[in-house]
């Protein structure tokens, strides 16, 4: 890669990187009880396999939440309805609590972390569905 934008990236990234260490759900995982990173799963549902790799996943109070971190750029909050459609996200969130309601034995939820939303970080929450 060029240099140049290997420097933007690396600006890039740190700039997200200290926006999310700012937010509350950065300390909320900091005090978690229990705490996983890039976290595989595999098990099979209606004959299918179904395998994915959550981004983040933390246990605090009985609750497993999972983390699922987004850098698209976004200029409104109006504009990530379109933007998770566009991009399957909730689609996505939603393999992510099937899972956890599998292969867990604890409640679950599931955020997307939108790093960069008109500068600044944007959680969108899914319950489990029954």
């Amino acid at each position: 890669a060029d240099p140049n934008q290997l420097s933007h990236a690396i600006r890039h990234s740190r700039s997200l990187l200290r926006r999310f260490q700012a937010h509350w759900l950065y300390r909320d995982m900091s005090a978690a009880d229990r705490r996983l990173h890039e976290v595989p799963y595999n098990y099979v549902a209606e004959g299918k396999v179904e395998s994915g790799i959550i981004d983040a996943l933390y246990l605090k109070d009985g609750v497993w939440t999972i983390v699922e971190f987004k850098t698209d750029q976004v200029n409104n909050r109006a504009a990530l309805v379109p933007l998770m459609a566009e991009n399957s996200y909730l689609d996505q969130a939603e393999r992510y609590l099937r899972a956890a309601h599998k292969l867990l034995a604890k409640p679950s939820r599931c955020v997307l972390c939108f790093l960069n939303v008109a500068g600044s970080v944007h959680l969108h929450y899914l319950e489990p569905r029954p």
